[in-house]
């Protein structure tokens, strides 16, 4: 463990994200409060100190401003699949090369995952349309349908990957690339489908 720390990036990430797209007083302090639990575990568990997790909250914060920035994409590098996916390559391999010991296999696959799920979202907007539905009932059940689903294919790529003849760099790029169609673009074709 150290510096930074990856649960209070994640923490800040994900509930400030959700207090921001409620903005409501309560999702706010609801939203800090589990954001600033999850800190306090980590140094509760002696695993982080708190340099470590206010880095991480620091570098959660910078990281949805940058986000909500670039969310709308207006920029010609978002608009174009192959320059974001010329993008996404430079930076992995700019990343695998200057790792220090050997890089992580999580890193080809959320390379594998980012370009998949770009090119997915460039085909969505071309031809799925797909939005998030405004009834409650149906967000319920999107939201279930797609949790499910989505453990059920992590599973199968997990028991698929034991048996790989594959590297297992290669490997992670390629379970990169089947989840990033699978959430981007598999899922919402589905869930248009159905109505939802």
């Amino acid at each position: 463990y150290g510096l930074p720390s990856g649960h209070a990036q994640l923490a800040v990430v994900m509930w400030m994200w959700l207090a921001w797209e409620i903005r409501a007083a309560w999702a706010w302090v609801l939203c800090s409060l589990i954001a600033l639990g999850v800190m306090a575990s980590r140094m509760y568990l002696g695993v982080h100190d708190l340099e470590d997790v206010t880095v991480g909250a620091a570098i959660g914060a910078v990281t949805l401003v940058i986000f909500e920035q670039l969310r709308h994409r207006n920029l010609h590098w978002q608009m174009h699949f192959t320059t974001s996916a010329l993008l996404i390559a430079v930076v992995t391999a700019v990343a695998l090369k200057t790792w220090p010991g050997n890089a992580p296999d999580y890193v080809p696959m959320l390379a594998g995952w980012l370009a998949a799920a770009t090119w997915a979202l460039h085909v969505d907007e071309a031809q799925l349309d797909f939005a998030p539905p405004a009834a409650l009932h149906k967000k319920i059940l999107v939201g279930l349908f797609g949790a499910v689903a989505f453990v059920a294919e992590q599973k199968l790529l997990k028991t698929l990957g034991a048996s790989t003849p594959m590297d297992p760099m290669q490997w992670s790029l390629m379970k990169g690339l089947v989840s990033g169609i699978f959430v981007s673009l598999l899922m919402p074709a589905i869930f248009v489908r159905m109505g939802l």
